[in-house]
């Protein structure tokens, strides 16, 4: 207890700031490595890693309830934020292996049409396949996982970040649908880091997001 106490001590005299807030909304995976690292640099400085329901960094990031957002692209951010792009992640449309369309190679637009399509709620019209992957019957929830679950119940098919769901892809519990109109197309989304632009910053911030922009995000 008395280490922890001079280490904290240690890191105010230092300009470390005590805790930190994160707004997180792709796989985690992702950012896992830095965040490994950070522990190691940082010790003494708690994290706070927000997930928003809504899908929407941005809001978070305006009403300084995070200090920096790492989240899938967007086309136009407010004057009062700052973004770098990191990478970009395949998205796959995915069902369950004993689910109708598994067994379906290629896959068309209408067998697509005629089951459940699952959403990520604030991305169902947001990714670059949403014009094509229209269904007569959706269920939204507000998180990846939420709706990975879901695909893993049999309850439909959805659009997935490839790397949220490897180990169940080679595990063969979940089966990549082969779209027939675009058989060699990845459907690619892109992972920025925002900040706000007019913030000050203490030495654990500064040292994450330098190393955030130095990880690049690509599969």
């Amino acid at each position: 207890r008395c280490l922890a106490l001079e280490s904290h001590a240690d890191g105010m005299a230092e300009d470390v700031e005590p805790c930190l807030t994160l707004a997180i909304e792709v796989p985690y995976t992702t950012v896992m490595p830095v965040l490994v690292e950070f522990e190691q640099q940082f010790p003494s400085v708690d994290l706070i890693v927000r997930h928003p329901v809504d899908g929407d960094v941005r809001q978070i990031l305006l009403k300084g309830d995070a200090a920096l957002g790492v989240a899938f692209s967007q086309p136009d951010y407010p004057r009062d934020l700052e973004f770098m792009q990191l990478g970009k992640l395949i998205m796959v449309h995915v069902t369950h292996r004993n689910h109708p369309l598994a067994r379906h190679k290629p896959v068309s637009f209408a067998e697509l049409h005629a089951h459940r399509r699952l959403a990520f709620s604030a991305h169902a019209d947001k990714l670059p396949s949403t014009e094509y992957l229209r269904s007569t019957q959706m269920w939204q929830a507000e998180s990846y996982m939420a709706v990975m679950e879901m695909v893993r119940a049999g309850l439909g098919w959805a659009t997935l970040p490839r790397q949220l769901i490897l180990r169940e892809l080679n595990n063969g519990e979940l089966v990549e649908l082969q779209l027939a109109a675009y058989p060699h197309t990845d459907w690619l989304v892109g992972v920025d880091l925002v900040w706000p632009r007019q913030l000050r910053r203490g030495k654990a911030e500064r040292w994450l997001k330098q190393r955030l922009m130095q990880s690049k995000v690509f599969e």
